[in-house]
């Protein structure tokens, strides 16, 4: 397991915008973001949990740098001598980084996962059996293009396309306009799921890509540069969509797992 990113979402870094039907979740107080990523073995696709530190870890960055700056004044007018100086600073800074911890504490607030939620992800979830398969043929298609003869590789490439154009996008669309929804307001926070939408922005802009440069080649065999073009773009969408799916069945999909139980936390 390892940290693969820590930050504020208010911080977050411009993407291409996004319109969805979503509504507008409730409103929290900001906290950290920390993403976790752990693969199994090699070459496995990491699987990244979000975790958000609210209260608690503001609480103690400014509770840590009021005593500091406290303890600070009391040793600039003599009152506090160097050694004891620093051992109240190492007091300080274990109290607050065991105030932080708080964070981490499983949520208190509780409530019920509807049955039709529950459904919904299990749906989702279902169909991303289909997205698999589909990622599969991209990847042989992209594959083809280095092994196969030009006519045989292009006509996986089209069969990718169709793909991508016919299962993997609609099943995006939806996931924007009806799971999402449902998991902003299980969640709640400031968008949650924006980092996935834009993810479907930029797998939409990929395929947008592919099919100009299939346009452009027609019924012509492609030329080397056509083909590494091609490759390029085959393989990127073949590595975002795996890590995609991965990362929606590790967070918001596993919601639905849950549905048996008598409560869920959503904090």
């Amino acid at each position: 397991m390892r940290l693969i990113c820590i930050g504020s979402p208010a911080r977050a870094p411009a993407a291409r915008p996004v319109t969805t039907s979503r509504p507008a979740s409730r409103t929290r107080s900001p906290g950290f973001i920390i993403a976790v990523a752990r693969a199994e073995g090699a070459g496995a696709v990491p699987a990244t949990r979000v975790v958000r530190l609210g209260f608690p870890a503001w609480q103690s960055v400014l509770a840590g740098m009021g005593m500091s700056l406290a303890a600070m004044g009391v040793a600039a007018a003599g009152l506090l001598p160097a050694v004891w100086g620093a051992l109240l600073q190492e007091a300080i800074d274990v109290a607050v980084i065991l105030n932080a911890l708080r964070a981490l504490r499983p949520a208190t607030a509780m409530t019920h996962l509807a049955a039709a939620d529950a459904a919904l992800t299990r749906r989702f979830r279902g169909e991303h059996e289909m997205i698999r398969a589909a990622i599969d043929q991209i990847r042989a298609a992209a594959d083809a293009l280095t092994s196969a003869p030009p006519a045989g590789a292009m006509t996986r490439v089209r069969h990718a396309y169709a793909l991508l154009t016919s299962q993997i996008a609609p099943h995006q669309n939806a996931e924007d306009t009806q799971l999402y929804p449902v998991v902003s307001r299980l969640i709640g926070g400031d968008d949650p799921t924006a980092p996935m939408s834009r993810a479907h922005a930029e797998i939409a802009h990929q395929i947008t890509r592919l099919g100009r440069l299939l346009d452009d080649i027609g019924d012509q065999d492609p030329d080397q540069a056509d083909i590494a073009d091609l490759r390029g773009l085959l393989y990127g969408l073949d590595a975002i969509l795996r890590l995609h799916t991965a990362q929606e069945d590790e967070t918001y999909l596993a919601l639905g797992d849950q549905a048996d139980e008598p409560s869920l936390s959503v904090g």
